[in-house]
């Protein structure tokens, strides 16, 4: 995906958002409000009863999954205005998203921290796993959040159900392609040149056949402040993240094909000297095609057959005056193959086989002519995997057990067996108590392998080895009309953690690189927590949610003169209020969220709270729906910061949020 189509497609969305807008406005009908009628009508008890699929193959409600799940609807996408994928996980319990010193967007789930690439949660969309060949990364920006039925998050290992990058979690982005006909468009404007243009449609093309497409253009509010590099040069920098995305889904029966493509700017000041080589944004682009397969033999189970194809780029000038520049292109083929059979009334078996092909296309640098200059031992690499799994379903009464097992062949590390146990006793039609017992795999990424930057101070280790992980856990669920209980337990091992360790490198031709970041593995260490999120719905409409976590770890990874480790840079607490109340055709809501203060690499990170508020007004007008929405993020204008845990040189902290910002949204349902 190159700059030239984007350039041409998708900085003309908003001629193409009009001409959609008015084809569709004189198609318009009522019966096609009814998706978001009927979402909105529904209990708490009948919301948190819809089929989720990321804990299973097989579709099944919260209360009987074999994990530990939570969901986030697109009525709590509507009610407190959330603006993206990342500030709407951000409020559930154990899940945070973070930046560093390179990269923003990093999800972390149970304080397992994530490098400068998002390679320890695994993003899937329609249950499509999506990310980079060369670092193993992930976008959550790659889908706006206007186009999404709900977020499903799995916390915990999940290797036995998707192999790599499910080190400590799932995030799965179901979109809104399984609605009945509607059209529906938004326009989004605020401060600091803050805007969005969103329009999606879903209808039927021809007998069998339903076509979803979306469409948006973002433009995040640009926050200025003081950054401070690692040789103590300062500036004013422009703090955003700009997002273009189209997506598509056609389904034909049995089959079904998923397409997205999205280019997403953000600011980077990674490099240093900082005025010589803060060059600009950095620029990610991409593309994703996916065939999907379902059939059903009756009593003789069902066949699914899934192949996708990822392909990124990230580009950037390594200098102010665009003297050189960076590209990075890689691609990723994935097919799977699985077949589930109901063997009789206890038992149900299912068998699979993954194959994975990673390869970095191009991974250099070039002058202002495009002449190649520099390659970092990259390009051209390639790596492959493949792996049988099972899982055997036992039903008995109130008790339920699944054993599953997966086996991985990878090319440069050979073989890893995962487990995984659940068991499930229903104390009633509404409650239920699980234990779980799982592990988790992450092969290295072709980047953490075979890096070599003088320059940066930055390499690669070919001899890592593939991180694991060891969890057990108890949860709690109770399900009612009007409120529900998640809470959970659990207790972790994780061992040969990759990590950067600042240190002395001896180079192939002897030399020595002192002083320079070396990814390593880790020492096994510990983590443990306390997750609790709870609704309530009353019968005059107040809503409110709570979300809450407690987590720690010990320092068994502890290493370098600077003593890294997981656990130090991490918060113990973090809570999430939310309070809601409609009144006729209003809906007032509030978000409340704290952060306990946590140590940095110089000195202590201090704690935050801040206060996000919603309102939004709905009226019919000749004939379509129309919702008007304030929103007004971080109310007090708090400063909320992150440890700067990877490269821990002179720079203590970065900014996750600062600053207010205020907007208005305009939302027709056609």
């Amino acid at each position: 995906m190159h700059g030239f189509f984007f350039g041409r497609v998708i900085n003309n969305i908003t001629s193409i958002l009009f001409v959609c807008t008015s084809c569709c406005y004189a198609k318009a009908n009522l019966s096609q409000q009814s998706s978001d009628d009927d979402l909105f009508s529904l209990s708490l008890e009948q919301l948190l009863a819809i089929p989720i699929t990321v804990a299973s193959t097989q579709p099944e409600s919260l209360l009987d999954t074999g994990s530990t799940v939570s969901v986030i609807t697109a009525k709590d996408i509507q009610t407190y205005g959330y603006q993206s994928i990342s500030g709407a996980i951000s409020k559930l319990a154990g899940v945070e998203v973070i930046h560093s010193y390179f990269q923003k967007n990093l999800t972390t789930i149970r304080g397992v921290l994530q490098d400068n690439y998002a390679n320890k949660v695994l993003v899937m969309i329609n249950d499509v796993p999506s990310w980079d060949g060369t670092y193993s990364d992930n976008k959550l920006n790659r889908i706006n959040i206007r186009d999404v039925e709900r977020i499903e998050v799995l916390k915990g290992p999940s290797s036995v159900l998707y192999g790599t990058n499910a080190y400590s979690g799932v995030i799965n982005i179901k979109l809104k392609d399984q609605r009945p006909a509607y059209a529906n468009a938004n326009f989004q404007l605020g401060n600091h040149s803050h805007h969005v243009l969103n329009y999606s449609q879903n209808f039927d093309v021809f007998e069998q056949s339903k076509l979803f497409l979306a469409l948006s253009k973002k433009r995040q509010a640009k926050q200025q402040r003081d950054f401070t590099a690692e040789n103590q040069e300062t500036a004013q920098v422009t703090d955003f993240i700009d997002n273009d995305n189209i997506s598509a889904v056609l389904t034909h029966g049995k089959h079904k094909i998923l397409a997205n493509a999205y280019e997403i700017d953000e600011n980077f000041f990674a490099f240093v000297p900082f005025f010589s080589r803060a060059g600009g944004p950095l620029k990610n682009e991409g593309y994703m095609f996916s065939y999907g397969y379902e059939n059903e033999f009756g009593e003789q189970g069902k066949l699914n057959y899934l192949f996708a194809y990822d392909r990124t780029e990230k580009s950037y000038y390594r200098f102010a005056d665009k003297r050189e520049s960076s590209r990075r292109k890689s691609r990723r083929i994935h097919h799977q193959l699985s077949f589930n059979k109901v063997l009789t009334d206890s038992y149900s078996l299912e068998l699979g086989v993954d194959y994975d092909t990673r390869r970095s296309l191009d991974f250099s640098n070039y002058d202002f002519a495009g002449n190649f200059i520099l390659g970092q031992n990259i390009t051209g690499r390639s790596l492959s995997s493949y792996a049988f799994w099972s899982q055997l379903g036992v039903n008995h009464s109130k008790h339920h057990w699944l054993f599953g097992v997966r086996n991985t062949e990878n090319e440069l590390f050979g073989s890893n067996l995962s487990g995984r146990l659940s068991y499930r006793y229903d104390l009633s039609a509404k409650q239920r108590i699980k234990f779980i017992a799982a592990q988790s795999y992450r092969s290295p990424s072709i980047f953490e392998l075979f890096f070599i930057d003088i320059g940066a101070g930055v390499h690669g280790n070919r001899e890592l080895n593939p991180e694991t992980s060891d969890s057990f856990e108890v949860s709690y669920l109770s399900v009612a009309p009007n409120w529900s209980l998640q809470a959970t337990a659990y207790y972790a091992f994780y061992d040969n953690k990759i990590f950067r360790r600042i240190g002395d490198l001896i180079l192939e031709d002897g030399t020595v690189a002192p002083n320079v970041n070396i990814y390593n593995n880790g020492e096994e260490f510990t983590g443990y927590g306390i997750e609790i999120e709870t609704r309530y719905q009353s019968l005059n409409n107040w809503g409110a949610m709570l979300s809450a976590n407690y987590l720690d770890g010990d320092d068994g990874d502890k290493a370098g003169r600077d003593e890294h480790y997981n656990f130090k840079f991490v918060p113990n607490y973090y809570l999430s209020l939310g309070l809601n109340k409609p009144w006729h055709n209003v809906t007032l809501a509030a978000m409340l969220s704290y952060r306990s203060s946590s140590r940095g690499p110089e000195f202590p990170i201090n704690s935050s709270i801040t206060l996000d508020i919603n309102a939004s007004y709905t009226q019919r007008l000749a004939g379509y729906q129309l919702s008007h929405n304030i929103k007004v993020n971080n109310l007090t204008k708090e400063q909320v910061n992150m440890a700067e845990y990877v490269r821990r040189r002179g720079v203590n902290q970065v900014p996750i949020t600062q600053g207010r910002s205020i907007s208005y949204q305009l939302s027709i349902l056609f």
